[in-house]
């Protein structure tokens, strides 16, 4: 629905049902039964833009009750210096986590169906148990061309729970360990929109990981991609 005080802005409201009979968490594996309400306010207006999105959840898992909760938020300005298209971004992110793995209430976020590529495109963690705060910049030198810098910094919401894969699979051995210093992450994206058919992808994401992850095994990793789209 359109937001009438805010110029260019528009909200969504929605109840998400979600049932899973082996749900896999830091606490342990069971059926799942999670409601999620939340509302997204997004727009564009005088050179700025946003996406922001929060959520509320409850229901129960194996003998738990659920309640968890998220925000996401996306805002840009763009400007036009020289004929090129410069947009300055912050994502921020919080997805909540457990506090206490043997208690009563499961406090993990399930963002039940996110984009794989949350954060970046090497999709290694997720936004469940998450703090996130990455400062973008996107560069359109050509009007079918655009180039994007991030730089992202990662926190666990709270250090009795897991780190979470892009997947939603907690990452064994990181559950109650000290430091919520998750990681630093660094990506570099190119998109060309050949024509209204086809557009290529060309990428690089650095992941640099935390103690927490290095004592569970972890290393750095560098990941590269090349993709090709053709939309009917």
């Amino acid at each position: 629905m359109p937001v009438s005080f805010v110029p260019g802005a528009k909200l969504d409201a929605y109840y998400l049902g979600f049932e899973n009979q082996r749900a896999r968490y830091a606490a342990g594996v069971g059926e799942e039964r999670r409601h999620t309400i939340g509302s997204r306010f997004f727009g564009a207006n005088g050179g700025w833009d946003w996406d922001w999105e929060a959520l509320g959840q409850f229901g129960t898992f194996a003998e738990q009750n659920i309640l968890a909760w998220g925000v996401s938020t996306d805002t840009g300005y763009t400007f036009d210096p020289a004929g090129w298209k410069v947009r300055f971004g912050l994502k921020a992110d919080i997805g909540s986590g457990d506090q206490n793995l043997h208690g009563t209430i499961l406090g993990t976020l399930n963002p039940l169906f996110p984009k794989l590529a949350y954060f970046n495109q090497a999709a290694l963690l997720g936004p469940s148990n998450v703090m996130n705060l990455q400062p973008t910049l996107s560069f359109t030198p050509m009007e079918k061309l655009q180039l994007t810098l991030g730089y992202g910094f990662l926190w666990r919401a709270t250090t009795a729970d897991a780190v979470y894969t892009g997947a939603g699979v907690p990452v064994a051995g990181t559950a109650g360990q000290p430091g919520r210093f998750t990681g630093r992450q660094f990506s570099i994206d190119l998109a060309w929109q050949l024509d209204r058919h086809i557009e290529i992808g060309l990428g690089y994401v650095h992941f640099d990981p935390a103690s927490v992850l290095k004592m569970a095994g972890g290393r750095d990793v560098d990941f590269t991609y090349l993709s090709a789209a053709y939309k009917f």
